[in-house]
């Protein structure tokens, strides 16, 4: 039997026995999507929009069908939601193996990977707790696979299917964006690399790569654009906001431009550069008072102070407007220690893993082994330098082997597509959260690219043996 078969059987026993003997604990923002869910399921979309801006639709969607269906089977909608999120999760683990499997890494270190992924603590976290990390895995990873896919196809595939590529590829950034909305704004990244791609293969004057790469750009620019535009079109219709979700990204751009633009003594700098790693390392080496100044409470009091004071003062369609020019006039106030700070935050996005996110009680024996301090602080720290360290190696090796990459005028092609958009993502991932405070939920959607991407530097760097043979 494939060796691959007994990991999924192990992970899918694991899930269901986790499922069976824990439960989920509706606290924080998991109250509001619950809530939603709730709206949805009982008054519809016309409410849900009346009500809104809320936010990104596509969890709450979720939850509504489980709540209906639990009222069919008489049983709490958050054991329909579970299994569904396991069904999810297990299609995250499958699309992980088919982008190792397309970057030829050896079977061994695919399974140790597979094996990771489904022993998480923090991944196995999303798919058990009632937040909306769970659904971004898959639109993630086929981002990855289809854009890779698109790129390779340029030069040799026919038309049609670099429509279909295009069309995909605009769905899965559709999609995740209606879970996430800060990805509309990762979207038109991407779409400028394929643009570029068009600008060179019109340089090339190679008549039939340059119109694939047109059709891909025009394609992928409407499968995502129309949605999208047509859900703000939405909300304005029934609440009069022109916009995909509601103010948090405003007020939280606003506290971060506030607290990084404060005048701050060289033991708060200090103090930020232990939190890096978390609250309980800046503990270690400071008070409670200096580490709180850089806790998210003390974060959203800034947010949410100014937003009150805008929302009295002007309409409501301007307060997005008005937060973020405000934001704008705070970071030029001290735009290198702003800089500085939102450099320090890049780090924190890869301390993902954790078994303390919450929001799920486990059964005593685990819950124990989360808490022995051994066990968690060393699994944060492993995880989180090799995600550091493979990043960077990633990085190297792509600069490495760019102008191959790149070069769609070359007949003998390039396996490093793939690596090529790992890179992108979690760089355009990781920039944009950097805006904002970040805690390690945030980190959660890149995850499964992490530990991809941990492999490939492994494939790299270990030597093969006899006993450890490439596939």
């Amino acid at each position: 039997m494939n060796p691959f078969i007994y990991i999924f059987l192990i992970s899918w026993g694991y899930w269901l026995y986790l499922a069976f003997s824990s439960n989920m604990t509706v606290q924080f923002d998991s109250i509001g999507y619950e809530q939603l869910g709730a709206l949805v399921a009982s008054k519809g979309w016309v409410e849900y929009f009346r009500t809104g801006p809320h936010r990104e639709p596509l969890y709450p969607l979720l939850i509504s069908l489980s709540m209906k269906i639990s009222g069919l089977f008489s049983c709490p909608y958050y054991k329909i939601q579970t299994a569904a999120q396991l069904i999810i999760f297990g299609l995250t683990q499958f699309l992980a193996f088919l982008i190792m499997r397309r970057c030829k890494i050896r079977t061994w270190i695919i399974g140790a990977t597979l094996l990771y992924v489904g022993f998480s603590p923090a991944l196995v976290n999303t798919a058990l707790s009632l937040y909306s990390e769970i659904l971004t895995y898959p639109f993630v990873l086929g981002i990855i696979l289809v854009a890779a896919s698109s790129f390779k196809a340029l030069k040799n595939a026919r038309s049609p299917r670099i429509m279909l590529y295009a069309l995909l590829l605009g769905g899965l950034f559709t999609g995740i964006t209606l879970v996430k909305g800060i990805y509309e704004y990762i979207f038109y990244f991407v779409f400028l690399f394929f643009l570029g791609v068009f600008w060179q293969t019109f340089r090339s004057k190679k008549q039939k790569v340059n119109l694939n790469s047109l059709s891909l750009v025009i394609i992928f620019a409407l499968s995502f654009n129309l949605p999208v535009i047509g859900f703000k079109a939405i909300n304005k219709k029934y609440n009069g906001i022109f916009a995909l979700t509601d103010s948090r990204a405003d007020y939280s751009l606003y506290a971060s431009a506030a607290r990084r633009t404060e005048p701050l003594t060289g033991r708060q700098l200090l103090a930020a550069i232990a939190y890096t790693p978390g609250e309980g390392a800046c503990r270690a080496f400071f008070n409670e008072k200096e580490c709180y100044f850089w806790g998210i409470q003390n974060y959203d009091s800034y947010g949410l102070t100014m937003l009150g004071e805008v929302s009295q003062t002007v309409p409501k369609d301007q307060v997005s407007k008005t937060m973020r020019k405000l934001s704008l006039e705070k970071i030029l106030e001290r735009p290198l220690q702003f800089t500085f700070l939102m450099g320090l935050e890049t780090i924190k996005m890869f301390f993902w893993e954790s078994t303390k996110i919450g929001f799920v009680d486990y059964p005593p024996w685990l819950t124990q082994l989360y808490d022995w301090i051994a066990f968690k602080n060393s699994i944060r720290l492993f995880i989180s330098l090799l995600s550091l360290l493979s990043f960077f190696y990633l990085l190297v090796y792509i600069l490495r082997h760019l102008r191959s990459v790149l070069n769609l005028t070359n007949e003998n092609g390039s396996v490093e597509e793939m690596p090529l958009f790992l890179l992108l993502i979690i760089f355009l991932h990781i920039g944009l959260y950097a805006l904002f405070m970040t805690i390690p939920r945030f980190a959660l959607p890149i995850a499964p690219l992490y530990l991809v991407t941990i492999a490939f530097a492994a494939e790299h760097i270990l030597p093969a043996t006899k006993m450890l043979k490439r596939v």
